[in-house]
């Protein structure tokens, strides 16, 4: 699992940059126009299902919905972040570190250390 996210990840944060860029413009225009939003929930709840289907089940995990939620919002997030500021080389290998050391934390039950993690620690993980 870990090894395709970070496959789809690359591929998105390359070579669909641009539209992606275009897409996160159109979320941003459906918090002014509700005639959008519908289309963007349909997108939000399909990505969090498609998540809820690929993690792993733990005893202590937190809901798969909530799990699924965590896993998008980790992506989405890491993928706005690279494509709207730039990417280096390093940022884009270091980048598969990052989702083995996050996507555990939230199939384990401990969400919350996902996103408190240093990128100087996370290249240790492993």
């Amino acid at each position: 699992m870990i090894d395709l996210t970070t496959t789809i990840f690359v591929r998105e944060a390359t070579e669909s940059g641009a539209d992606n860029l275009a897409f996160f413009a159109n979320w941003l225009e459906a918090a002014r126009r509700t005639e959008l939003r519908p289309v963007i929930r349909s997108f939000v709840e399909s990505q969090i299902a498609a998540w809820q289907r690929v993690l792993p089940r733990h005893k202590n995990a937190p809901s798969s919905k909530r799990s699924g939620l965590l896993a998008m919002s980790l992506f989405l997030g890491k993928l706005l972040r690279i494509i709207s500021t730039g990417s280096t080389t390093t940022d884009l290998a270091r980048s598969r570190e990052e989702f083995l050391y996050a996507l555990q934390a939230i199939t384990n039950g401990e969400p919350e250390s996902c996103f408190s993690r240093s990128a100087a620690e996370v290249s240790v993980v492993q």
